[in-house]
């Protein structure tokens, strides 16, 4: 059997310092969507692979292009055959939120100058949790599906445009 090399893209590129700050929060992400539990919520089996190019003021997120094409097409193609499903994840989204949102409140009230190192470790996984609670019904799929649908929706206007033009 012949091995064919993987081809990789950057699927992600941010500067940490201005737009966005890296964080373990944020690179959670590769694992939630990649887990069981983005599996239950969406359908969708990704199977990806990630890699980090990272340093003090950006970072690049790298998947394997068969990897990605598959996941893209699987989220588009679950939103194509039972259009009300994106609403399903909407719904559940929106149900999660509040406690992530009064959680993040909390928080940002209270005093971590006055906390132990135990206890802002504790609110630390606390977030961590709460968050992956709501990203794997907001944004992961989205994320996915949105490329596809991109395309879908650029070839449709196309021929709408071009029989316009007839």
């Amino acid at each position: 059997m012949v091995k064919t090399e993987q081809k990789w893209f950057p699927v992600e590129e941010r500067s940490t310092s201005k737009e966005y700050p890296l964080m373990p929060a944020v690179l959670t992400l590769y694992r939630i969507v990649t887990s069981d539990c983005f599996k239950e919520a969406t359908g969708v089996i990704w199977e990806a692979s990630f890699l980090l190019d990272a340093d003090i003021d950006s970072f690049k997120n790298y998947v394997r292009q068969d990897q990605w094409d598959n996941v893209c097409s699987e989220c588009y193609m679950k939103v194509k055959r039972s259009p009300g499903f994106q609403e399903k994840l909407v719904k559940e989204f929106v149900k999660k939120t509040p406690k992530f949102l009064k959680f993040c409140r909390d928080i940002y009230k209270s005093n971590c100058g006055e906390k132990s190192n135990k206890e802002l470790w504790e609110d630390y996984k606390k977030y961590i949790s709460l968050y992956e609670d709501i990203y794997v019904w907001g944004e992961a799929f989205a994320f996915g599906a949105r490329f596809q649908l991109s395309d879908y929706l650029s070839d449709y206007l196309k021929k709408k445009a071009a029989s316009f033009n007839s």
